[in-house]
């Protein structure tokens, strides 16, 4: 990753919040004497109100489909069956599971809720889980019920793109992301895929606008946290940290005709102090060596700045390009494609390509 995301502010987050009261303080409390009603939520009065204007959905002449009231009460239900060691063993869990950056820092003691490990407490448990958060971030966000005080998905992505400026996807560089001018938004990786964390499908700190080919193509279902064997964890870029990302490319190239030149002719350093493990991560994730050398042996790109130094500039300027080259990195290495360009035609240039 090249740059972290500011995490905004935004009405949809209340969600996340509501849920977990949901899971901490009433599932996990589910008392086997206690049937469940509605005053179990009356320490969080905006979800109750939820509940109850969906309630009527659970009745089977309401040709709607209840998204949110009857699958509460149905998971409630599963706990009930928990030993209370266990609830109380899944509620520290879920505490700590919160916790996104210290899980992909693989911190000690801080590991997500896999839907493997709700299997081990109960399958029914499991299949209700997944079905419930995954229908809550695929249908439950455009409920009215929802939608009208919360905001939608569109909603956040206007704030969300006023925010983080850059315009380009912070996973490659080298696709942009659309802005808040235009209908639609770019779509929401969940970094930790829902089909294996459902309990993170709506939490967005765990949702990341990403570009399609970084999210379709390339990471589509891998969970960066784990090694692609599956066997061991591992560490990986927080999408939301404070903490600016310390990353510096260096090329090789072996450059004779600067007009025909394939990826064998380039060579990639990822230069770290201190995020070896999480750049080997991001970089397997998201295949971004092959990515990047097919960008720079791209018509439009890479060929296209060695034309352009080559045949439609004087001596005098592409030598004052030249020298002006690391100011351009160093003030803005994210806008017109600095962080890879610059490293690229200074590699060029060490080998006396130019003339």
């Amino acid at each position: 990753m090249l740059f972290p995301y500011k995490f905004i502010d935004h009405n949809i987050n209340h969600l996340q919040t509501w849920i977990d009261f949901l899971f901490v303080n009433i599932w996990c409390k589910a008392d086997k004497n206690v049937e469940y009603n509605i005053e179990l939520f009356d320490k969080c009065k905006e979800l109750q109100e939820i509940v109850r204007k969906e309630e009527y959905k659970t009745d089977p002449s309401v040709r709607q489909v209840d998204y949110i009231t009857g699958p509460i009460r149905e998971i409630y239900e599963e706990f009930q069956k928990l030993s209370t060691q266990q609830k109380n063993q899944l509620k520290r869990w879920y505490k700590r599971s919160n916790d996104l950056e210290k899980i992909c820092n693989n911190q000690k003691l801080y590991n997500p809720i896999s839907k493997n490990i709700l299997r081990k407490y109960s399958p029914d448990l499991a299949k209700k889980i997944y079905k419930f958060y995954v229908n809550l971030y695929e249908k439950g966000l455009d409920l009215a019920v929802i939608k009208n005080q919360n905001g939608n998905l569109e909603k956040h992505y206007k704030e969300f793109v006023k925010i983080n400026t850059n315009g380009i996807c912070p996973f490659c560089g080298i696709d942009t992301i659309r802005s808040y001018e235009m209908n639609g938004h770019e779509a929401y990786d969940h970094f930790l895929p829902k089909e294996n964390y459902p309990l993170y499908a709506i939490n967005f700190k765990n949702l990341v606008p990403t570009c399609h080919d970084c999210n379709s193509t390339y990471k589509t279902r891998d969970i960066p946290i784990v090694s692609k064997n599956k066997k061991n964890k591992r560490k990986a870029f927080y999408p939301y940290s404070e903490n600016q990302i310390n990353l510096k490319l260096r090329l090789q190239v072996n450059i004779v005709d600067y007009k025909f030149y394939e990826h064998a002719n380039i060579g990639i350093e990822f230069i770290t102090d201190s995020e070896k493990d999480k750049i080997k991560t991001w970089k397997e994730t998201y295949n971004i060596e092959s990515r990047y050398k097919d960008y720079l042996t791209n018509e439009s790109k890479g060929k296209y700045w060695l034309v352009n130094y080559m045949d439609e500039m004087s001596a005098a300027m592409r030598n004052m390009e030249l020298t002006e080259l690391p100011n351009r990195l160093k003030k803005n290495p994210f806008r017109g494609d600095n962080f890879l360009k610059v490293p690229f035609l200074l590699a060029c240039d060490e080998i006396g390509l130019f003339p």
